[in-house]
């Protein structure tokens, strides 16, 4: 399978500004039911523009809990 889905990113201060870039997934299907293979393929300028506008914006990214 291969489809072209959205990467988006809610606007953090709950209207209607659109962060999004586009990505390319492969999937490989394996049988009964399991997929064996998945590779996303994006520009990464783009996404890293888009990450730059929704940060300044006020989003935040999630971190992990220390351990």
């Amino acid at each position: 399978v291969i489809y072209y889905p959205w990467q988006v990113l809610p606007d953090p201060a709950g209207g209607d500004e659109s962060y999004r870039f586009g990505c390319v997934t492969i999937l490989e299907y394996a049988g009964d039911g399991l997929w064996s293979y998945q590779e996303d393929l994006y520009n990464p300028e783009e996404a890293r523009e888009v990450l730059k506008r929704w940060i300044a914006a006020g989003g935040r990214l999630a971190t992990k809990p220390s351990a």
